[in-house]
């Protein structure tokens, strides 16, 4: 990242303190983003060289709170170069919190959360989920990272960078390259929504980027039996038995529901 770190010293524009001074704020620009926040330090207004960057005289002990403003513009510029250094991506929040000693919030990639996320869901086959459910959740990860790497050219791509179009993209490729049908995409996107769900509770991701996302719904063409083939239905017997036991299941609940037809006549 060569983009340039911009500190910048300012009269904060709230009320005076009780001895009629202002704070001195601290804005930090990088990317094109604000960072601002309280020095701690109030003078006269009128005693800011705001060109200069420094407090004058006849503001009282005026050097020490110059050294203290080059103190600050010395702390960040070590934290922006320190990320420069050891991160790939990183934005003015991390430069401020890198600036207090906290530690940055490190940033994960999409994928890289999928991965997360089945590696949790993995122990729970045969718990909570089947090894089918478990193995479609695989599928549809595949499907993403083949997603990424063929729209921004890359094996993955940062989770805050999810967003209502991100969404419109893949599907679109679900549907384009992959000639998914309506339904079947709709399945892989809603495992993707589970992995977003789980990114959020873990503090990975601040928003839900399906809340402006909306699916496409898909309308199923009903089919109703004849009678011929509810007959032929009802006089063939299948091998197995938990399927025996469904079509008898279902011609019940059929002549259940037109003997309550016929009474309501």
């Amino acid at each position: 990242m060569n983009s340039k770190l911009t500190i910048l010293f300012y009269i904060s524009k709230r009320p005076k303190n009780k001895i009629k001074k202002s704070v001195l704020i601290c804005r930090v620009t990088f990317l094109k983003t604000r960072k601002q926040f309280s020095t701690g330090l109030f003078i006269n207004c009128s005693n800011l060289n705001s060109k200069q960057q420094l407090v004058e005289p006849p503001e009282p002990d005026s050097k020490y709170f110059n050294t203290q403003l080059s103190l600050i513009r010395q702390k960040l510029n070590q934290a922006f170069l320190f990320l420069q250094v050891n991160n790939d991506t990183f934005n003015v929040d991390d430069i401020y919190t890198k600036y207090k000693g906290e530690k940055p919030k490190k940033e994960f990639g999409v994928v890289e959360v999928y991965g997360l996320f089945t590696k949790r869901l993995k122990v729970l086959v045969g718990k909570d989920i089947k090894q089918v459910t478990y193995d479609k959740y695989l599928e549809s990860g595949k499907h993403l990272k083949n997603f990424i790497k063929f729209k921004f050219k890359k094996n993955d791509n940062p989770l805050i960078e999810v967003k209502s179009n991100f969404l419109e993209e893949y599907e679109y490729y679900l549907k384009t390259k992959k000639n998914f049908q309506q339904s079947t995409l709709n399945k892989a996107i809603q495992r993707f929504r589970r992995v977003i769900k789980y990114a959020i509770a873990q503090d990975f991701l601040d928003k839900d980027p399906f809340l402006l996302f909306s699916y496409k719904t898909v309308k199923k063409e009903v089919i109703f039996l004849s009678s011929e083939e509810l007959s032929k239905l009802e006089n063939h017997h299948f091998d197995f038995p938990r399927i025996e036991k469904i079509k008898d299941m279902f011609v019940f609940c059929f002549y259940n529901l037109y003997r309550t037809f016929l009474k309501s006549f």
